[in-house]
């Protein structure tokens, strides 16, 4: 069960990552039609696209603007869209 602290803290996640995971779940779905197709590598390159603008945006957005937790989980929501 997660108390008033969590909840302030990663409550925000999902106001602004909620609506994204739509466009997490086309991806994957994507993801799994591409695997069917026999296009694995294409797949897995998609993935590692959205790891990495979802790691180097979420570094940007903390370390180098100050944008705090929200500006990380903008970078998160920005990979999700990129995945898409």
């Amino acid at each position: 069960m997660c108390g008033a602290k969590e909840h302030d803290r990663f409550g925000p996640y999902l106001h602004i990552v909620g609506p994204v995971y739509v466009c997490f779940g086309l991806g994957l779905a994507l993801f799994f039609v591409s695997q069917g197709f026999g296009r694995g590598f294409t797949a897995m390159l998609a993935n590692a696209v959205r790891l990495l603008v979802s790691a180097g945006a979420g570094l940007a957005a903390v370390y180098g603007i100050g944008l705090g937790i929200a500006g990380l989980f903008a970078a998160i929501a920005a990979g999700f869209c990129t995945y898409a």
